[in-house]
């Protein structure tokens, strides 16, 4: 089973390898890269040895690490969504990514806020996650009997903040987020993901979270 999973992991890499690769050529070299919520590890160090990371710390709340660390890679308890995250890690962190993990965190706001505050001048945020054709597919194996608790618990999460629609995924960056953040944002559909990348155009916080996305999180409390 183990086997299994790692598989599909590895296959999922090689289709996001290209993007992956085209950002990579326009970072500096040998950047320090913190993957967040990295669950088994493998794509966290796919991306770091195609970013050629000079060191990668692979974080999450807990560790479910399915592969064995090479010398420049740790592994580090953090929380992405834990009023602490940017301080504690604000000018150690050329690069963060993010990869199929957004949907998960309950929120994702903060999260974002952490990340773009990391992440020094012409630093990158990576995020990878599930485009509507994506979300179609895990509806599927949902209804073949195959981690359907998860995918519900998935589709809540993302359904609340509009992300399980390539509509309402584009409304979320575009209108809700880019506005609020100090440099450049890429949004674009690759099948059934998506990807964003923000690179850092000058220190600063992420601005205040837009009075409709925080009534919608204040209300979750």
């Amino acid at each position: 089973m183990q086997e299994e999973r790692i598989a599909q992991l590895e296959q999922f890499y090689r289709a996001l390898h290209p993007i992956v690769r085209e950002w990579g050529s326009v970072m500096s070299r040998d950047p320090l890269m913190m993957d967040v919520c990295s669950g088994e590890g493998v794509s966290a160090l796919n991306i770091a040895k195609t970013f050629h990371a000079k060191s990668v710390v692979l974080s999450d709340i807990r560790n479910i690490l399915r592969v064995s660390l090479p010398p420049n890679a740790k592994f580090e308890f953090a929380d992405v969504c834990s009023p602490n995250f940017a301080q504690k890690y604000r000018g150690k962190m050329d690069v963060i990514t993010c990869t199929m993990s957004l949907h998960e965190l309950m929120n994702p706001i903060m999260a974002l806020q952490n990340m773009l505050s990391v992440v020094p001048r012409n630093g990158l945020v990576f995020i990878v996650d599930y485009a509507e054709g994506g979300w179609a597919q895990q509806a599927k194996r949902a209804q073949s009997g195959e981690g359907v608790n998860h995918y519900l618990s998935d589709l809540q999460n993302i359904r609340m903040f509009g992300l399980d629609t390539n509509t309402g995924i584009k409304h979320f960056w575009e209108t809700s987020v880019f506005p609020g953040i100090p440099g450049e944002a890429s949004l674009s559909f690759r099948g059934e993901i998506y990807t964003l990348v923000y690179q850092q155009k000058a220190w600063g916080e992420y601005k205040p979270v837009p009075p409709q996305l925080k009534a919608l999180l204040d209300s979750q409390k």
